[in-house]
């Protein structure tokens, strides 16, 4: 078949790790729920029969979809993206990073160990460019450079590693027995999680 994968839902970016074959796509999600994706030869990513849009897709219960790599509830259209092996940036070697219309660059740490493969770590990459510019193309020089664009063409000067700090926080959620999740919602800007909860016994759902 000339089709590799499908179910997926604006597509943007796409980046190889030529050394294991492991790549991803970044896509655009409707109202919410941005993606990325590891691509799978075969695979089925969902849209829009067992992952429609603006739904968590992680809250999928279908073997039928392959779930993402990392989901963002509020948008940051992510665009395009590479898998950086230069020595300019050390801190970036061995990386996929991908840019965001929201103006920013993110780089994933992906654990590659036989068939399983997961998301050890994300680097927010807070761009100060005035007046605002979106990242929509993302490239690496020969020399390691990387250079971003969006209405201008920059390069990246200095990241600051020494600044670096957690912004994101893991949260476990615990279910009783009966209850499922039906929609699950954060904020970047308030400190709320939001869960719509359902009693699977009678199928009455409540906030």
């Amino acid at each position: 078949s000339p089709v590799y994968t499908l179910g997926h839902r604006n597509m943007y970016g796409i980046a190889f790790d030529r050394s294991s074959g492991m790549g991803i796509l970044t896509e655009n999600g409707d109202q919410a729920y941005d993606e990325v994706n590891l691509i799978q030869k075969g695979g089925n990513y969902g849209f829009p029969l067992y992952q429609p849009a603006n739904v968590a897709p992680e809250l999928s219960n279908s073997s039928e979809s392959i779930k993402p790599l990392r989901s963002y509830f509020q948008t940051i259209a992510p665009t395009q993206a590479i898998y950086y092996t230069g020595e300019k940036y050390p801190f970036l070697n061995g990386k996929f990073l991908f840019g965001t219309y929201t103006g920013s660059i993110h780089a994933l740490t992906i654990q590659n160990v036989g068939a399983k493969k997961q998301l050890l770590e994300e680097d927010h990459i807070r761009l100060r460019i005035l007046p605002f510019d979106a990242v929509n193309t993302l490239a690496e020089s020969p020399s390691g450079e990387i250079y971003f664009g969006g209405f201008y063409i920059y390069r990246l000067d200095v990241i600051g590693v020494a600044e670096k700090r957690q912004d994101t926080f893991p949260v476990v959620i615990t279910l009783s027995s009966g209850v499922g999740i039906d929609d699950l919602q954060g904020s970047n800007d308030a400190d709320y999680i939001f869960a719509k909860l359902n009693n699977q016994n009678n199928k009455d759902s409540s906030p």
